[in-house]
């Protein structure tokens, strides 16, 4: 699991955020990999209606 791909589940709503500020949320490895195992699962969930992905202020 990594740290840089911070995720929130509320009222259907799965909201990924990119947390790697220093590096202006570059996507690294584990990043791709974490996002396509979190897409899968939602892909298989009831609970989620829409995911909506988010960088930070300085950077997506």
């Amino acid at each position: 699991m990594t740290t840089e791909i911070v995720d929130v589940l509320e009222n259907g709503i799965l909201t990924l955020g990119f947390n790697r500020p220093s590096h202006k949320n570059a996507i690294m490895e584990a990043m791709y990999t974490r996002l396509a195992e979190v897409f899968n699962d939602a892909n298989e969930r009831d609970d989620v209606r829409v995911v909506v992905l988010h960088g930070s202020e300085t950077a997506f």
